[in-house]
């Protein structure tokens, strides 16, 4: 199990400690300069050994070994704002940071990994398309960036060539889970709007919860979870 704490404190640190015990396995400690609220993501590749990667507005990108802690390979100030939108794996192996601050600044990277001797690559850059608090997600070749005012944007992963961009009203404090080829988030009114996840701009549904959220769908077991502010929805299942 992986716990990240990393605040505006004299050491911050990636810790690693048995599920089972809670026992100490491996301590990353950095130094904590701006507070992050992103959550690592898992790195696995043919040949490499798992890697825990992090994005801080302190360190940049970084990437230790999931077994040891130890540092593999690092792009320190590739973030220049708050972390608050947690790193992901396109298909294809490229690595997706984000980082921003309020509603206007957002900045989106595209990483090649390092390995066996080679260092990481910044593949390319998104300049305020992107969001600051929904997490990107990447299904098939295609990046779907949701900002927090509603505006969706479907980039293909290798280039980041635009293929669409539309508003989906909105706000959204949560992130968007893809599932059948289908795209679900939240808004904080509490609509859960479904669009389809494709190169064309689709919106399938818009269903009313009846109350508020923040949060993002989770899902499970062939169910989906919605999180309202005082109730849990189950959806699907037997």
């Amino acid at each position: 199990m992986l716990l990240h704490f990393d605040q505006e404190a004299a050491e911050s640190f990636l810790l690693c400690v048995d599920a089972k015990t809670g026992a100490e396995r491996w301590k990353f400690a950095h130094a904590g300069t701006s507070s992050t609220a992103s959550t690592p993501c898992v790195y696995e590749a043919k040949g490499v050994a798992p890697q825990v990667v992090l994005t801080t507005r302190t360190l940049g990108m970084v990437a230790v070994d999931a077994r040891t802690g130890a540092r593999v390979w690092d792009l320190p100030g590739l973030m220049p704002k708050r972390c608050i939108a947690s790193p992901l794996v396109t298909p294809r192996g490229l690595l997706i940071g984000q980082c921003g601050e309020g509603r206007a600044e957002s900045f989106v990277y595209a990483v090649r990994p390092g390995g066996a001797g080679r260092p990481p690559e910044k593949v390319y850059e998104v300049v305020r398309v992107g969001g600051y608090v929904p997490t990107p997600l990447a299904f098939e070749d295609y990046l779907f960036l949701w900002k927090e005012n509603g505006w969706v944007t479907c980039l293909r992963a290798a280039d980041r060539e635009q293929l669409w961009s539309e508003r989906v009203e909105g706000p959204y404090y949560g992130s968007p889970v893809c599932v059948n080829g289908r795209l679900y988030n939240m808004t904080v009114r509490g609509d859960l709007v479904v669009l389809k996840a494709g190169g064309k701009f689709e919106q399938v549904a818009r269903i009313a919860l009846g109350e508020g959220s923040h949060a993002t769908p989770a899902v499970s077991g062939g169910r989906m979870y919605l999180r309202t502010f005082s109730r849990l929805i189950s959806v699907g299942g037997k």
